[in-house]
């Protein structure tokens, strides 16, 4: 299965509406002025680098041995990836890497028979 992923406005909307409430938190909690602006600027930071990662145009190729490609990389699928009609995170670990990754993918970001396949393929 190989698959372009496209821009997901409910993923975006979600990291937008986290930070808001993050931020609210931070300014209702007693803290000290340097304190609430650190904690802004660390917000903003978070969800600019969240957005940034949601970019579409990733494309993804897998196959059933569990074999995967994200863009240009190759590697292998992990345990822990979860898979739901709402949303998948495939886990995973580049080749010659020590270190997991995870990719989330929205039922927005591909067609409905394409995020089905997803689906099937990590499932089982």
């Amino acid at each position: 299965m190989e698959v372009t992923l496209g821009h997901s406005p409910r993923a975006r909307a979600f990291v937008a509406v986290a930070a808001l409430a993050t931020l609210a938190l931070a300014f209702a909690l007693p803290l000290a002025a340097e304190l609430r602006a650190l904690a802004a600027a660390w917000t903003g930071v978070a969800a600019l680098h969240a957005l940034h990662r949601l970019g579409g145009g990733v494309r993804l190729a897998l196959d059933r041995s569990g074999a995967i490609r994200v863009g240009e990389i190759a590697g292998r699928v992990r345990d822990g990836s979860f898979v739901a009609p709402w949303l998948v995170v495939v886990r995973w670990q580049p080749q010659g890497r020590w270190k997991n990754r995870s990719l989330l993918v929205a039922p927005d970001m591909l067609g409905a028979e394409d995020f089905r396949r997803l689906r099937v393929l990590l499932r089982w």
